[in-house]
């Protein structure tokens, strides 16, 4: 084990009087402080195990003795092995089980969390909290353009006007008629539906075809401006 720090002349307290020794920190948790034989050496030390008690004969002060404690027995305990064994061979076993009955008085005070805030955790609750407005906002980047846009949608008067102007071609009867059917569909279902919105192209595309390569005169520009507004 070693030691990178040093402290001197620290002042301790034996059997009242009081010694200066030099510490060296070491990373235990077990033991305050370790009085190690150089010190006892330099301090004349003298262990007496029978009588538990160490004499001091330091050369700057008197001499004087420190008796310790009374041992303490340790409880007769024996290993889990030796346990079993003595099990296996007949010998009488008491499994005892201790509760403790007393009644423990629990409080908000003894818990560290509540103990520090008591405006937050009061014994009695002065009632509901009151109505807050929660406001939430998705901050964007600057220059942050919105990923989706909202398709096209004809007004009702531009549709009035384009199914005016198709009457008399023949070939555009068959559209008009296929518009106002998946026109009422998509207001039912709802102007931002994309599955109708597609349909509506591939029909326009095909009626189309069939529309310019007929006898009937049609005017194409009125097509077209109908088909670009989808």
């Amino acid at each position: 084990m070693l030691s990178k720090e040093k402290v001197k002349a620290c002042q301790i307290e034996i059997a009242g009087h009081v010694i200066e020794v030099t510490l060296l920190v070491l990373d235990m948790l077990d033991f305050d402080v370790i009085l190690g034989m150089d010190w006892l050496a330099a301090n004349h030390a003298s262990i007496d195990c029978s009588r538990k008690e160490v004499t001091f004969n330091p050369p700057s002060m008197a001499s004087f003795k420190f008796k310790g404690g009374g041992s303490r027995s340790l409880p007769q305990v024996i290993s889990a092995i030796r346990a079993s064994k003595l099990l296996s061979q007949g010998t009488w076993g008491i499994l005892a089980s201790v509760v403790d009955t007393r009644e423990v008085d629990v409080s908000l005070s003894s818990e560290p969390v509540v103990r520090d805030y008591p405006d937050v955790f009061p014994e009695e609750l002065p009632g509901l909290p009151p109505h807050r407005e929660v406001e939430f906002a998705i901050e964007l980047e600057p220059r942050t353009v919105p990923i989706s846009r909202a398709p096209y949608r004809m007004a009702p008067a531009e549709l009035k006007e384009l199914k005016a102007e198709m009457v008399g071609h023949a070939p555009l009867k068959e559209v008009a008629a296929r518009i106002d059917g998946l026109h009422s569909l998509q207001g039912r279902i709802g102007s931002y539906a994309a599955p109708h919105n597609m349909e509506m192209n591939g029909l326009w595309k095909k009626l189309w075809n069939e529309a310019v390569t007929s006898d009937d005169a049609v005017d194409a520009s009125t097509v077209t401006t109908y088909y670009e507004n989808w």
